[in-house]
């Protein structure tokens, strides 16, 4: 059964909107899907009113950002029966935050000489969610980059102190997911914090590893599948899938048989 559960839509930083997704990974043969945008909810819980008698199963899920020891950490979170209005609440709160780290981000590359204007950035944001992926688009739209990976590389990386990382804590994050009856995943973790961390985020509460993701390689997934069943977590694979031409949808062939089959009882 072919499974994706981290995909993205234009209520955050993916190309589509919400139903032309669930068309996609239709036409895909997709069985489970997991609408996980960033710092947003909504867009799948309309997947899942609009869709409750279809045949492909839809999980309710969200993409957190966070942050550790000065270090973006991503939490999926996955929910049986959708969130708690507390967490609702923070996730409007964390919109707000984006809001206004971008504003930040277009002060501080006025110091540098290059002038955006906010109201441009609609171009390319549709959503609920802002990000440096929507600013990253209009540099190469002005001409400052030449690609998103050549601004990220020049302008928008955390440690050239452009746009302000996130100072929401992944306990913080943990917590909320997990009162909310949520499980929590580790996103596309890095390999060079993963051994430094999993235990840390483990003992805060983590249910488990996204040990299958587009970004890693096999050898990286293999290590992460490893180290996940030593110590009892969930296993998830996901695509990371923003809509973008290269980029395709996870599948059966993606991960070893059986590998999801833990999480799938949990959620469902």
């Amino acid at each position: 059964m072919s499974i994706d559960l981290h995909l993205h839509s234009n209520v955050s930083d993916g190309l589509y909107p919400p139903d032309e997704v669930y068309g996609k990974v239709r036409n895909a043969g997709l069985k489970v899907i997991a609408l996980t945008d960033h710092d947003s909810y909504s867009g799948c819980e309309r997947l899942k009113q609009q869709n409750v008698n279809d045949d492909i199963k839809i999980i309710q899920g969200i993409e957190i950002s966070s942050s550790y020891e000065g270090t973006e950490i991503h939490v999926l979170g996955y929910f049986r029966d959708g969130l708690s209005d507390e967490l609702k609440s923070f996730v409007a709160s964390a919109q707000a935050d984006r809001e206004s780290r971008i504003s930040k981000g277009l002060a501080n590359l006025e110091k540098k000489g290059i002038s955006l204007i906010r109201e441009e950035l609609g171009r390319f944001y549709h959503g609920e969610s802002i990000g440096r992926n929507h600013l990253a688009q209009l540099l190469v739209d002005k001409g400052y980059a030449e690609s998103p990976v050549d601004a990220f590389q020049n302008y928008l990386k955390y440690d050239l102190n452009i746009v302000p990382q996130t100072a929401t804590k992944i306990s913080d994050v943990i917590g909320l997911v997990k009162n909310s009856g949520g499980m929590c995943i580790w996103a596309h973790p890095p390999m060079r914090f993963f051994d430094k961390y999993i235990a840390v985020f483990v003992s805060m509460g983590m249910d488990g590893v996204e040990a299958y993701n587009r970004r890693k390689s096999h050898n990286n997934s293999f290590y992460y599948h490893t180290v996940a069943e030593k110590l009892d977590l969930l296993i998830t694979a996901g695509s990371d899938w923003h809509g973008f031409p290269e980029e395709e949808f996870m599948s059966e062939k993606n991960y070893p048989a059986q590998t999801l089959d833990k999480f799938m009882e949990r959620i469902l």
